[in-house]
């Protein structure tokens, strides 16, 4: 695949499927969180489920994954430092390329990670199923690997799953794969 980071586009044209920007550090051995969808418009099995299910899957013993059911209880009973990870502020990604996360994203995120002892994030930032004709769908998914003590962004890129029938989980599973290879080649 070329090196998409380096094309030009204009700045109101929305990146697509196949632009990526930085670039993917070797992960075995580290400890990654990897959060729920922030925005998912997906017709057709659990995006968040499938990605979690992919990136173990292909990992195996190379790296440690931390999700949301390794968070349970413990943001509970925290008051002011209570932090939902199924609903971060994650509208910088959307008014364009974004080298660093602020606030309130970046303390939401690094509390998660310092929870689960995370070395990386992983947050997939959109998840929206793209109609192609009457019966066929895909998942497109916006996805950043964050380093949570300074916020920044690693790597991000737009993947696309391949073509299933609409309803069906088949492109929100294969954008999922997708994204695994991506990140665990």
């Amino acid at each position: 695949m070329a090196n998409a980071s380096c094309a030009l586009r204009s700045s109101d044209e929305p990146p697509g499927p196949g632009w990526e920007r930085g670039g993917i550090p070797n992960l075995d051995g580290v400890t990654v969180l990897v959060l729920p969808v922030q925005r998912a418009y997906v017709t057709g099995g659990d995006i968040d489920s499938e990605i979690v299910f992919a990136l173990r899957a292909r990992a195996g013993e190379r790296l440690e994954l931390r999700d949301v059911s390794d968070l349970c209880g413990m943001t509970e009973g925290a008051g002011a430092f209570a932090v939902n990870p199924a609903h971060l502020d994650v509208s910088a990604f959307f008014r364009g390329e974004v080298e660093r996360v602020g606030d309130p994203l970046y303390g939401a995120q690094y509390r998660l990670a310092a929870l689960v002892g995370a070395d990386l994030v992983l947050l997939p930032v959109q998840a929206r199923s793209v109609v192609h004709g009457e019966e066929e769908v895909s998942v497109v998914l916006n996805a950043a690997l964050l380093e949570p003590r300074s916020g920044r962004v690693v790597w991000q890129g737009i993947l696309e799953g391949d073509r299933a029938s609409a309803g069906s989980p088949g492109s929100a599973a294969s954008v999922a794969e997708h994204l695994a290879a991506r990140l665990l080649p």
